[in-house]
C-alpha cells in the first residue's frame, strides 16, 4: 500500500506568495526586465482599458522567471501568449460569463445568451471544476473533479473554455501579493470512461505551461488511482525538482496525510468532502450567480485598476 508522498510542501510564509521583485532571485536581473519591456513598449504599450493592460509588470517577471531570464525567449513567450489571449477571446469569455451573473443566479440563462457562458454553464453543471477557498498560504484552491466529467463532454471544447475560466477566475481571487494557485485534484470516481483523450489533455497542458507560467503554486492530488503514485515515483527523477515539489499525494484514509491536508488548508476554507467544515455545495447557480462570485472580473479589466507597466 502506497502511503504518503514524501514531498515537502511550501510553508505560508514561502516567497511563493510574494510578487516579483520581492523575489530574491529577480533583484539581479532588472536589466532584463527593463529590456523585456522596451521591446514590448515598442508595439504593445499598456493602455488602460484594453487587452493590452494585462501586460502589467507582474505578469513580465513571471514570463521572465519562466524562460530563466532570458530576455529573447521571454519576450517571443509573451508575445505568443497575448496573440492566443486575442485569438481565444479571453477578456470577452470574463466579461460574458460576469454580465450573465445575475441570471445564473436565478437560474434564468436562456439559448439566447452567450453561446461560450452556455458551454461553460453547461460543462461545470456536475461541479467537476471550480474555485472555492484559500489554501495555508492565501492561495486560492481550484477544485478540479475528472471523476464527474460527463462522457457527452469528454473531448468537447467546452473543457477548454471552462480551463481558461477557472484559471483566470482563481488569479481574480487573489489577494494582492499572490500569483500563485493552488490545485486540488479529487480522484473520487475517476475512470477512464470519463477521462479526456490524449488530444485534451496535451491542449491542457499546452495552455498551462505556455499561457499561465508560474501560476502552479502546489498541486494536492487527492484520492488517486495508487498506479499514478506509483508512476510518479517512477518518473520523479526526470521531472524539474521545482515542479516535482509541487506536487503532493493524499489518501483520506492515511493518518499522516489528514496532518498533511491540517497544514496545508484552514478547516474553515477546506470542503467537508476533503476534511474540512466547509459544507457549501456546488451548484451553477450558486457558483455563476452574483453572491457566488460569478461577476467577478479579472483586475486588468477592472474600471479603476492600477497600471504598472507604463
Amino acid at each position: 500500500m502506497v502511503g504518503a508522498a514524501t514531498t515537502t510542501s511550501p510553508s505560508p510564509s514561502s516567497t511563493e506568495a510574494t510578487v516579483g521583485p520581492p523575489f530574491t532571485r529577480d533583484a539581479a536581473h532588472k536589466d532584463q526586465f527593463e529590456a523585456l519591456r522596451r521591446d514590448l513598449n515598442a508595439d504593445l504599450p499598456v493602455v488602460p482599458g484594453t487587452p493590452s493592460a494585462w501586460l502589467d509588470d507582474a505578469c513580465l517577471w513571471r514570463h521572465l522567471r519562466a524562460r530563466d531570464y532570458a530576455v529573447p525567449a521571454a519576450v517571443a513567450a509573451v508575445r505568443e501568449t497575448y496573440t492566443w489571449r486575442q485569438s481565444f477571446g479571453v477578456d470577452g469569455l470574463m466579461a460574458a460569463v460576469s454580465a450573465a451573473a445575475p441570471a445564473a443566479f436565478t437560474g434564468a440563462l436562456s439559448a439566447s445568451d452567450d453561446a461560450n457562458v452556455q458551454l461553460v454553464h453547461a460543462v461545470s453543471a456536475s461541479g467537476k471544476q471550480f474555485v472555492r477557498g484559500a489554501c495555508a498560504a492565501r492561495r486560492p484552491i481550484l477544485v478540479m473533479r475528472p471523476g464527474r466529467g460527463v462522457v457527452e463532454f469528454k473531448d468537447s471544447p467546452a473543457n477548454i473554455l471552462q480551463l481558461v475560466y477557472s484559471l483566470e477566475r482563481a488569479m481574480a481571487a487573489m489577494p494582492f501579493g499572490v500569483e500563485k494557485l493552488t490545485l486540488l485534484i479529487d480522484f473520487v470516481g475517476y475512470s477512464r470512461r470519463v477521462s479526456p483523450s490524449f488530444a485534451m489533455q496535451r491542449t491542457t497542458l499546452t495552455i498551462l505551461q505556455h499561457h499561465y507560467p508560474e501560476r502552479l503554486g502546489l498541486a494536492v492530488m487527492w484520492a488517486a488511482p495508487r498506479l499514478f503514485h506509483v508512476a510518479f515515483k517512477a518518473i520523479r527523477p526526470f521531472i524539474d525538482p521545482v515542479t516535482a515539489g509541487k506536487i503532493v499525494f493524499v489518501y483520506p484514509d492515511v493518518a499522516a496525510d489528514t496532518a498533511r491536508m491540517a497544514a496545508l488548508f484552514e478547516e474553515g476554507a477546506l470542503l467537508t468532502d476533503f476534511g474540512g467544515s466547509d459544507g457549501w455545495t456546488y451548484s451553477n447557480s450558486a457558483y455563476f450567480g452574483v453572491a457566488g462570485g460569478g461577476g467577478v472580473l479579472p483586475m486588468h479589466m477592472r474600471s479603476g485598476a492600477a497600471q504598472v507597466g507604463e
